[in-house]
């Protein structure tokens, strides 16, 4: 819409997707989400239920972490505590620097 063209490495796309992990999945009473990222990065972590709906929303500090040094990135594990209420299928999805990347959580109590 800019007018500008924007240059964009799908293989470097596809590799940041790989390195997100949720787990225990299925999962209890907390859910970890662990990923890589910049530490200028902009991140926020959702669960939402296949509604749309957001049931958690967490901002997270990418300030720290473990520095991995073979990607120079940093690895953020983020833990959700999840309610009592909250039974069935999920997404969890996290929000870095304006892309969406999405994974299932099947969530038991």
């Amino acid at each position: 819409d800019d007018g500008v063209w924007h240059h964009i490495n799908l293989e470097d796309q596809k590799s940041n997707e790989e390195n997100i992990f949720v787990y225990p999945n299925p999962a209890n009473e907390y859910v970890n989400v662990e990923f890589e990222t910049t530490i200028a990065s902009i991140t926020k972590i959702e669960l939402v239920s296949l509604d749309g709906k957001i049931l958690i929303s967490k901002n997270v500090n990418t300030k720290s972490g473990i520095l991995n040094p073979v990607s120079n990135q940093l690895i953020i594990n983020e833990r959700l505590d999840l309610d009592q209420n909250f039974a069935g299928n999920y997404l969890v999805r996290i929000i870095k620097d304006g892309l969406s990347i999405i994974r299932q959580l099947v969530i038991i109590k």
